[in-house]
């Protein structure tokens, strides 16, 4: 019985995770159109004002693909054009509140070594965990060369971890290992982590909770996810 319901937390926590890995891969898709284009490709040569009144309009890209930053750089990281947005802190924030430095810290969201080459994932920020996906920006046909990178990002904000749990059917909660204390139970459960995948705690006989990490881009803890399932099968 113990072990099926340690199965049971698995699959909750998977399933997160899984939701997670869908969200990336929406994202991916998203950069991937913006990123192999000949009017980007163009726009990061001659930074014409056109490209961004015809294709940055805020409020529907947040609505229909989620994205909260668009960032154009050039390879040595310097910044060619970005704005940050969020409508649920009041619309656009400035690109320092990313707390993002391409050319030091960061640099290796800029370090593609081919045409094909992408990154996605978590990344840590000023503006708390968010999804990233970095691409080459390439013409139309997939050609190069490239001398800019495509930065798109979304915020994994409350409301977006809220519509996470609605879709899982799971009741969990995302700590930012990057935000305040962790409690006496986050932080032995996150150092028996480093062992193992699945931490699993009794709570009583009611209730397990089920506690796992999300890794960011580097590979360093990002997220402490716990999950709490009700104890059927023992009762």
């Amino acid at each position: 019985f113990v072990s099926l319901e340690r199965s049971e937390v698995e699959k909750d926590l998977s399933r997160f995770k899984d939701a997670l890995a869908r969200e990336v891969y929406h994202l991916e898709q998203i950069s991937g159109d913006w990123a192999a284009w000949d009017d980007t490709y163009q726009f990061v040569q001659d930074r014409n004002q056109a490209f961004l009144k015809a294709n940055v309009d805020w409020p529907t890209l947040e609505k229909n693909s989620g994205l909260n930053l668009i960032l154009f750089c050039s390879v040595d990281g310097r910044v060619i054009w970005g704005e940050v947005s969020d409508s649920t802190k009041n619309g656009k924030m400035t690109l320092a509140d990313l707390k993002i430095d391409f050319r030091a810290q960061h640099a290796y969201l800029l370090a593609h070594s081919s045409l094909e080459s992408k990154l996605a994932g978590i990344v840590l920020t000023g503006c708390g965990p968010m999804l990233i996906s970095s691409r080459p920006v390439l013409k139309t046909d997939g050609c190069g060369p490239f001398n800019a990178v495509l930065v798109m990002g979304r915020i994994l904000s409350r409301p977006v971890l809220e519509t996470l749990a609605e879709q899982t059917k799971v009741s969990f909660q995302a700590k930012n290992l990057q935000d305040g204390p962790l409690t006496l139970q986050e932080e032995q459960a996150l150092a028996q982590l480093a062992g193992s995948e699945l931490v699993v705690e009794e709570t009583g006989p009611d209730h397990l909770n089920g506690y796992a990490v999300v890794k960011d881009l580097r590979g360093a803890p990002a997220l402490l996810l716990k999950a709490s399932i009700a104890r059927v099968i023992m009762r």
